[in-house]
């Protein structure tokens, strides 16, 4: 789909190879914040929230491009969990694990803007990947800019968090090994509301039933390299590259392909 001026969609659902969209505003107008914000509504650090898918990139996309389109919502943005997906000068907005999947994508020149999220104790997590482990790469984002609504207070951001769903086994149901989440930044810009940590834990359910297991950034596939901006920090988890291991990263083609 392309278009000569922005054209609004809202939600959308891909699962054809191919797929190619410009110009496009692809909204999920769900009013997240009025939700967070009810007395009894949900939220996202008691294990609930007011999910808002705007695009998926569902079972059976591969070679898809996204090119100069915003994708717009609160929490659960954008969901690339097959395939490949070129996400080229898009603006991604929203608070909690906002892009999220077992996709692999690669975002050039995007802005990932974080939204304001008044009514939990944390304003956000970037990336919630469920990479499997077979899988080099999840998530890249190069040359991209972390950029924060007005409000969104200082060090208030963690980049991400690894997401660990579940699947059913032989002696029950619990996270799978399997997933092992992947994302790295590389020559991003970010403003200060970024986390000094740079990366956080996730529950999930453990073999034993226990629903808070904890998955460490150490113990999955998050890095950066070549960070600048307020935000910038020697961040205390997840893998800074080298410069050697970085231009590996940097050949999207190896990654998308």
């Amino acid at each position: 789909m392309k278009f000569a001026q922005p054209r609004p969609i809202l939600g959308d659902r891909c699962r054809p190879p191919d797929f190619h969209a410009e110009r496009l505003t692809i909204n999920n107008a769900f009013d997240g914040l009025a939700e967070m914000t009810k007395p009894n509504g949900l939220h996202s650090h008691n294990g609930a929230g007011p999910q808002a898918v705007a695009l998926m990139m569902d079972k059976g996309s591969d070679r898809a491009v996204v090119r100069d389109c915003d994708i717009l919502s609160y929490q659960d943005t954008l969901f690339p969990d097959a395939g490949a997906t070129l996400f080229e000068n898009c603006l991604i907005t929203g608070s909690y694990d906002f892009i999220f999947g077992a996709g692999r994508a690669w975002f050039e020149r995007c802005e990932i803007r974080s939204r304001l999220r008044p009514a939990d104790p944390v304003e956000g997590y970037i990336v919630a990947p469920s990479t499997p482990i077979e899988q080099d790469y999840g998530f890249v984002f190069h040359d991209c800019r972390l950029t924060r609504d007005a409000g969104v207070p200082r060090h208030s951001v963690f980049l991400g968090r690894p997401w660990r769903p579940s699947s059913t086994f032989p002696d029950g149901r619990y996270g799978d090994p399997k997933f092992v989440g992947a994302a790295t930044f590389l020559d991003c810009w970010m403003d200060d509301h970024i986390a000094p940590a740079g990366w956080t834990e996730m529950w999930y359910t453990g073999r034993d039933g226990n629903p808070r297991t904890m998955l460490q950034p150490e113990d999955v596939r998050f890095a950066t390299f070549g960070s600048r901006g307020p935000g910038r920090a020697n961040f205390s988890r997840g893998k800074r590259l080298t410069l050697q291991q970085a231009r590996k990263v940097r050949n999207f083609s190896d990654i998308l392909i």
